[in-house]
């Protein structure tokens, strides 16, 4: 018995030990997510000006037409490509934000 209650105490202080590492994975892993999210963002206006350039130079008259097509194609297959990732990262922060308990979930008791 008295084994059993000195590994049971032993659990408890590593686990309290290793809770500061837990907890900043998972800002590491917010943080990055984030950065992710920024960068599909700035890549998703890349192709958007992507496409206002060959628009441009068509009207120029640099481009024919079926390069000009297959161009604003590629760059439109891209954008949309890129919206959609952006909307996957922000359908799982959100998800992942409403799985996670709130401190006043947490910490709400009532004397009643």
């Amino acid at each position: 018995m008295f084994t059993v209650t000195i590994i049971i105490f032993c659990l408890i202080a590593i686990a309290f030990a290793a809770s500061p590492f837990i907890q900043k994975g998972q800002e590491w892993s917010e943080e990055l997510s984030a950065s992710n999210l920024e960068k599909m963002k700035s890549e998703k206006e890349r192709y958007y000006q992507a496409i206002k350039d060959v628009d441009f130079e068509f009207a120029e008259g640099k481009l024919n037409e079926k390069d000009h097509d297959e161009l604003r194609n590629y760059y439109k297959e891209k954008a949309i490509q890129t919206i959609k990732s952006i909307d996957s990262i922000e359908k799982n922060e959100v998800s992942d934000k409403s799985n996670s308990p709130s401190i006043t979930q947490a910490g709400s008791h009532s004397s009643e």
